[in-house]
């Protein structure tokens, strides 16, 4: 049988509020308790393009080496924004909508992630080269490789809210955000286990989509909510 949708969204975050020592109303009652995240998987590598345009500036013939170079940073720099819009369960959205690079930029600043403005810069030397055909200088080359290196190695270590919860214990209720459909999916634990020793989730048949007023209603309390409480607890 379905389980009421409202009542379950409500049930899961009394209990995420809870282990965090908040109640409803989001006063502090007490001590947090241990919980994490499950953390989604990215199979996105802008390593991968930082390490050809390292290649790329090496060149001996100038103009391939500072147009493979440049070329590379941007891959690099797209492909990390593509990384942290997916890790945010934006990504399909990202992709329908085609989103220019200052929208992209402008998703992940509202979540606090530090975008420089010069990375505007390497946008729109990449833009003239692939639009106007122009060589851009070798300094501009390794100013891009070293601002990716930079905006690459600092997204990696960015604190970003978790879309995937679960909170055991008492036929405790698991949350998982599906990245395809953008939509959170409700579980519950069941009294059997496993044979790893687990304890075997049932599906409750609860879709929450985007689009829903719902949804709107459940990511900002994972992305805005749930991170405010972190670091309250971090500051008593």
């Amino acid at each position: 049988m379905k389980a009421d949708l409202q009542s379950v969204i409500n049930e899961i975050k009394e209990r995420i509020l809870h282990v965090y020592g908040y109640d409803k109303d989001l006063n502090f009652i007490g001590k947090r308790h241990g919980i994490k995240p499950i953390e989604p998987k990215t199979h996105l590598s802008p390593k991968e393009f930082l390490k050809f345009a390292s290649e790329d500036i090496k060149e001996p013939t100038t103009e391939h080496g500072v147009v493979n170079c440049l070329s590379n940073c941007k891959r690099a720099i797209d492909s990390q924004l593509d990384a942290l819009i997916d890790r945010l369960g934006y990504l399909s959205i990202c992709r329908q909508k085609r989103w220019p690079f200052p929208k992209k930029i402008e998703f992940i600043k509202n979540f606090g992630i530090l975008a420089p403005r010069i990375l505007e810069k390497i946008n729109k030397l990449r833009n003239k080269l692939e639009h106007e055909y122009k060589i851009p200088s070798k300094s501009d080359a390794e100013d891009a490789l070293d601002i990716s290196l930079l905006f690459v190695s600092y997204a990696e270590m960015a604190p970003l809210p978790g879309l995937n919860w679960g909170i055991g214990g008492g036929g405790g209720i698991h949350v998982r955000y599906n990245t395809e459909d953008m939509s959170f999916n409700f579980f519950r634990e069941a009294k059997e286990r496993d044979e790893s020793g687990k304890r075997k989730m049932v599906d409750l048949n609860i879709k929450v989509q985007y689009g829903q007023n719902e949804f709107d209603d459940l990511y900002q309390f994972f992305t805005e909510t749930v991170p405010k409480l972190k670091r309250r607890e971090k500051d008593i």
